[in-house]
């Protein structure tokens, strides 16, 4: 894999990453429209205590003509109430199940992009071992042949091999030989 292949690899995983955060972000669009309508809840709620201590008022004026109004608003405050506690539960239930939805996620991107990440350092260094070997070998050839070129006469071509310079034990007019170890 050449680096611009990895640099395309690395694109396409940014563009999911994006891809992702805008459906977070509708996530978040859709969760502040429900607080939205948990305050309106909330307004109709205060508006209501706010009614209540209005009739508590009239009922020490009128006490007795308005018992059965007083009964039935608390009995619409209480249902009220239910109803709020309800959507707080609701709410939070969504709000933890979206929480661990986002840790799972994020975990799984995690590991998928370690998992990529190792597998091009893998590829990286299967192409710099091969880059080596095929340098390696070029520069033996091109040793073979400056040797020839500096004695054309002193030296047979069809003796002189490249796998020759690499021998331990090939010693030319008390030349030292090439091993791979030396060249790397």
């Amino acid at each position: 894999m050449c680096y611009s292949d990895a640099l395309q690899l690395w694109e396409a995983m940014i563009g999911r990453l994006k891809e992702e955060l805008h459906t977070a972000k509708a996530w978040n669009a859709q969760y502040q429209k429900q607080l939205t309508e948990h305050g309106e809840l909330m307004s109709h709620l205060c508006a209501a205590t706010l009614h209540n201590q209005h009739l508590k008022e009239e009922n020490a004026r009128l006490e007795m003509k308005y018992v059965a109004e007083r009964e039935q608003l608390i009995g619409h405050l209480r249902a009220a109430s239910g109803e709020v506690q309800q959507l707080r539960a609701e709410h939070a239930a969504e709000n933890a199940q979206l929480k661990q939805q986002h840790a799972a996620e994020n975990a799984q991107l995690k590991q998928e992009l370690a998992a990529e990440n190792a597998e091009l350092k893998e590829e990286l260094a299967a192409e710099v071992e091969q880059l080596k070997k095929e340098n390696y070998a070029k520069g033996v050839r091109d040793m073979r042949q400056l040797a020839l070129d500096m004695y054309p006469n002193a030296i047979d071509p069809s003796v002189l091999s490249a796998e020759l310079l690499l021998e331990p034990d090939y010693y030319v007019m008390g030349c030292s030989p090439v091993r791979a170890e030396d060249s790397q």
